[in-house]
């Protein structure tokens, strides 16, 4: 967050072993979330679906909903495509480059 390359931070499994950083994109035509989707020339395939649960800590994320259906996509060279689809109606997605875990620094706060 606040970086000129990347204004989000993912941490794509429950260890928080997998990271990326990317920026919202509007590349994701609206209706259900295919399972390929053609971003920026790369074809990405679906890796997950499912429903999350939502928690807001800071000026982040300005949707108020508790839960959101995901989905997750992968495509070469470590690209994701993150589309998070809010109870309250809202979208948002995310494209990023995979990052090691060595690169991203444990924020306070950030271990619960």
């Amino acid at each position: 967050p606040g970086s000129a390359r990347a204004s989000r931070v993912l941490q794509l499994d429950a260890h928080a072993d997998e990271g990326a950083r990317g920026r919202v994109t509007d590349a994701v035509p609206e209706g259900a979330v295919p399972a390929e989707l053609p971003v920026g020339g790369l074809r990405l395939r679906l890796r997950q679906r499912g429903e999350a649960r939502i928690r807001k800590e800071g000026d982040g994320l300005p949707f108020a909903s508790e839960k959101a259906d995901y989905v997750l996509l992968r495509g070469p060279g470590g690209k994701h495509l993150l589309v998070l689809d809010f109870d309250s109606g809202d979208r948002l997605s995310v494209l990023a480059d995979a990052v090691g875990r060595e690169l991203l620094e444990l924020l306070p706060g950030g271990d619960d």
